[in-house]
Parts: C-alpha cells; structure tokens; sequence
C-alpha cells in the first residue's frame, strides 16, 4: 500500500511539474503556423485500391460553405487572402455567436448537382471531393451528430451533398468527401478556436467522440460508394485517433483511399502542400491541390482566373512528375459557379479530351523534369512531348535517349516530323511556326524499352535551369521554403541554404555544344547577406559574383511574426564559356561576406545573343 502512495504522488508531482508545458503546447497547436498543420510529407502507396487513382490523374476538389456568404467581406471590410479562413483570428475573428448566425441566411437556391457533376465532367475530370465539414464547423449535409448544419439550421433544408453523391454516379464520376478532422473552430474541445475559447480547456477526445467520429461515420455510411476521404490539417493528432478514423472508412468503404492529411502517416496517398507542383519526380500515389484562382472558397474581389492553357499546363505538369491534379472551385453561396472558372475549366477540358492518351494512365517523365520548352509524358511505348513554348528554331533536342524512333507525329495533326542523331542527342525537327495556340504534342513511338540518361542537359538553344533539387552540396543544404503571398496563397521554392565560409553547390551538365552563353541567377537575399560574394566555376572561367538584397524579410508581419518571407528574384550575372560539350561542372562557392540570410534557387543557362 505505501509503494503504491509513493507511486501516485510521484505521478500527481510529474504532471504539476509538466503542466507548464501542456500549456505551452496546447497554445502553440491552437496557434500553429497554416503549412505545420498539414503533417507529414511520405511516399505512399495504396496498392490495388490505389488503381483507379493511377489512372484519373485529373479531379473537381469544391469549396462551399458558410464562409461562401460572406466572400471575403466581414462588417464593411475585405480580408484579403483565402475566403474559408475568414472566421479565424488571422483575418476577421468572428465569433461562434456571430459565425453561426449566417447561417440563417444561406440559401443556395442555385444549387444544381447536374450542372456541377457536368461541368467537372466536361472538364475532363474523374472524380469530385466537396467539403463536408471545413474548419469552420458548418457541416454542409443533414448530420444528425450535429444540428449545425445546412439542414437543420438553414432555410436551404435540402442536403446538396447527398444530390451531389446521386449524381456522381448517374455520371459515371467518383464521388468523395473533404473532412476538417482536427480543426473545428465552432467547438471549444476541437482545436484551432483560441479567440472564443481558452485552449488549455480543450478536450479533443470529447470532440473527437461526439462529433468528429459520429459525422465520418454518417459519411462512410449514408451516401453510396466512395471514391475518396480528403481529411486536412491532422496537427497533433495521435496516432489512435488516425487509426480510429481510418479503421472506419475501411469498415464500410474498404475501397475508399484515405489521403495524407489522415496523419501519422496512415494513409492511402499523399497530397503535397496547398498549390505546391514539385520541381522533380515524386514516388508513390501523390497529388497537386490547387484552385482556379487564388482562394479556395469564392471570394468577391479574387479575379485572378487561371486561363484555359494554364490549367492545361498545370495538369500536364503534375501528371509528368508522376501525380494526380485536383483542382478547386469556389461556388458562389447562392449555388452558382463564376463564369470565369467556367469558361478555363471547358477549354481546358476540351484539350484534355482531344488528347487523353497523354494524361489518363500516362506515367510520369523518365526525365524526371521539365524542359524549358516543355514536359513529357509516358504511356507504353510511346512519348509525348507536350509544347508550352515553340522552339523558333524548329528543332527539340532530347538528351540521353538511347532508344530510336519508328514513327513520329503531332497528335492531331498531319504536320511533318523527321528524326536525327546528334551524339547521345536526338533531334525532333518541327515546324518553325508553332501548329495551334494551345499545346500541341509530339508523339514519339519508340523501339525497344524506354531507357534515358535522366541528367541535367543545355542543348544550346532553349534554357537549361539549374534547379538547386538537381545539386550536390557541401556544407549547405536545400530546403524548401514555404510562405505565404496573400493569407493563405502558398509558394513553395527548393533553395540552398544554412551556407558557411567552405560551401559549395555543384550541378554536372551534358553540353550539347562549346561555346558562350549566358549565365542567370534566381535567388532571394536579405540585408545581411547584401553585398556578399560568390565564386563561380564554369569551363574555362572563374567568376565572382556579389548578391544583392532582394528584400527578404525575417520576421514578417505579413507571416504574422513568423518565419521568412521571401523575395525572389532573376539577376543576370555575365557570360560563361566552355570549351568543349559533353558532362561539364558547374560551381557555386561562398567566398566572402556574411552568407546568413541567402537562398539559391537555381542558376540558368541561355543562349548568349
């Protein structure tokens, strides 16, 4: 009995003496930067179930909800940034009181499933994923876990989600659900609500029971097959929790994927960061959120639409590094869709169709990166060689491809395309004048099984960046940087940094030809590192180099006192000269200065005229 007293009053002293820091941590959680929220990033890989997915490559994510009604605007004012966060302390602070109010006024009377589920198809996409429950609490289907919800508390009283899901399949399109897991700021026992409710007081196993679990559960449950579980910012949630969640939607939807954001690295695939298409190849099941124009949910004042050939660029792009592209709407709250995103999204489709052989099932580059002209993408025995730039010179060189060609073409086409051998370089001669004003593509029917020398190549006419992801460094390190533009609107850079006095970055290239050319440097710099020297070897030169402040700022106010906000910029730093082609190194060395505070993204080589 005594050991056991000594046992409890060493326990009762261990938690007052960690009681400082719970606080500290459950403050932090209710507080933690956008980008920390988002887990882990891990190569995943579904298997069988994951089938599917490999083959759609292209999806409709939808963003709708109460934050919808207010577009960005709270009592008189705009906050700028993504329109779904407006009730967060970061841009208005709305109260719950306040929040909830709105939704007696939501009335989508637009709403039709049919011309959703029809655009998205004439798009050229396989599959919807709309929001279920955002951060914000609002469930936007009848759940009976919860009477906040477009049901119960709003004259709507009809369950949109539940049309969409019937629609999906009269269709033919798959049909899932986003799921804000960990984040509810409605509930005093969820987390992510620090302005209403006192964070030290939350109990997520409450929430997680009586809310959270419920509604998963009603949507596995209620709405026919699912194609997908979109969970989003995981924070730190345990791993019992993702379990929970995960041994759910297998026990009633066992062909369901589950992406990432589940946490603790328990899902099906992996969705990279908001926005973010990666610069080289990525393993596994993966995929590219972005939207159509800077805010997830509508917005008034956002008319920043990406245009037909920029969403056609963007999918081409994400499927050539071996990825899925969903992309997001923002409905208006009265139901209706902008005619904008509209308009981009059935161009696009339009192309898409026309050349489905290149993105459905298409494997990613055996390059592993994009060409300055273009991207390329792999089904078979066939290349496709996607145009975004037209080379004036009428020639596309491809480096390192042992394979040759038995038949080439435009897709669409009857223009004619001849074949030659330049050394290890294979020579596509085009048409000077480029055939359409999309993206015209060049099928390649190869002999034999594809094999390609994948390293960095300048043929001498076209670009070549020197990406710092393509580097070998020495006492320095690449990154990715990640921030913010407007609140929400994320960029992602790879960049060298953590320099010291004997750092250096090496990138080995295949020269197609000797010669001068034109050296570029893109980069960001604070005023630390201003007036810093470089030194770089290329060929039969050295050449110092001094980077200038580009007006990096550590820290931002508008990062909210966090981290850095970078400025990149593109400085032309002379003229290179090598002597000879084939493999040749180039250099990147600290010299003197103070190297804090510098990050290189990459080095480029152009044809010097």
């Amino acid at each position: 009995m005594k050991e056991k007293n000594k046992y409890h009053l060493q326990l009762v002293l261990a938690l007052i003496m960690a009681l400082p820091f719970m606080t500290a941590r459950a403050d932090e959680i209710a507080d933690s930067a956008m980008d920390k929220l988002w887990g882990e990033r891990l190569e995943l890989d579904a298997g069988e179930r994951g089938s599917w997915f490999k083959q759609a490559k292209y999806a409709m994510f939808i963003h709708w909800g109460l934050y919808s009604e207010l577009a960005g605007d709270w009592k008189g004012k705009t906050y700028f940034g993504i329109g779904e966060w407006i009730m967060n302390k970061y841009l208005a602070g709305i109260s719950v009181d306040d929040y909830r109010a709105l939704a007696k006024d939501f009335n989508p009377v637009k709403f039709d499933a049919k011309a959703w589920v029809s655009l998205a198809k004439q798009s050229g996409m396989k599959y919807i994923v709309i929001t279920a429950k955002h951060h914000d609490g609002f469930a936007m289907y009848g759940s009976k876990a919860s009477s906040y919800n477009i049901v119960d508390a709003s004259p709507f009283k009809r369950d949109p989600l539940k049309e969409l899901a019937d629609e999906c399949r009269k269709q033919g399109l798959g049909f899932g659900f986003y799921y804000s897991q960990y984040q509810d700021w409605n509930e005093k026992d969820a987390y992510g609500n620090a302005w209403d409710f006192n964070p030290k007081d939350a109990q997520f196993d409450k929430y997680f029971k009586e809310k959270c679990e419920p509604q998963v559960r009603e949507l596995v449950t209620q709405y026919g097959d699912l194609a997908v579980l979109w969970f989003d910012t995981p924070g730190k949630m345990t791993k019992e929790h993702s379990m929970a969640l995960v041994n759910l939607v297998r026990e009633h939807q066992p062909r369901c994927l589950i992406n990432s954001r589940i946490g603790n690295g328990v899902g099906d695939y992996s969705s990279l960061g908001d926005m973010e298409i990666p610069p080289e190849n990525v393993g596994g099941l993966w995929e590219c959120v972005d939207t159509t124009n800077n805010s997830w949910s509508y917005a008034w004042y956002d008319q920043n639409w990406k245009s037909t050939k920029q969403i056609a660029k963007n999918v081409i792009s994400v499927v050539a590094r071996g990825g899925t592209y969903m992309l997001n709407i923002g409905p208006r709250s009265d139901g209706s869709i902008p005619v904008n995103a509209q308009e981009s999204l059935l161009g696009a489709g339009k192309w898409i169709k026309s050349h489905a052989a290149t993105i459905y099932g298409a494997q990613a580059s055996p390059w592993e990166k994009a060409f300055s002209w273009g991207d390329v993408t792999v089904k078979g025995n066939k290349l496709y060689l996607h145009v975004f730039k037209w080379p004036s010179s009428g020639k596309i060189y491809l480096p390192g491809l042992s394979n040759s060609i038995s038949e080439a073409s435009i897709i669409g086409l009857s223009s004619q395309i001849t074949i030659a051998k330049e050394g290890d370089w294979t020579v596509v001669n085009i048409p000077k004048i480029q055939p359409n004003d999309m993206i015209p593509v060049i099928q390649l029917n190869l002999k034999g099984e594809l094999k390609v020398d994948h390293g960095l190549a300048f043929d001498g006419e076209t670009p070549a960046s020197l990406l710092s992801v393509f580097s070998k460094t020495k006492n320095c390190e690449v990154k990715q940087l990640r921030w913010m533009e407007k609140f929400g609107e994320w960029k992602h850079a790879e960049m060298v940094n953590g320099w010291s006095e004997s750092s250096e970055v090496t990138w080995e290239v295949n020269l197609r030809k000797p010669g001068k050319y034109a050296l570029e440097m893109t980069y960001s710099c604070d005023d630390k590192a201003d007036f810093s020297e470089f030194e770089i070897l290329t060929g039969l030169q050295a050449m110092t180099i001094q980077a200038l402040d580009t007006g990096d700022r550590t820290p931002s106010k508008r990062m909210f006192g966090r981290g850095l906000l970078p400025r990149v910029r593109t400085l032309r730093l002379g003229v290179v000269e090598f002597d000879k082609a084939g493999k040749q190194k180039v250099i990147f060395k600290t010299k003197k200065g103070t190297f804090e505070g510098f990050n290189l993204k990459a080095l480029e080589l152009k044809k010097y005229q």
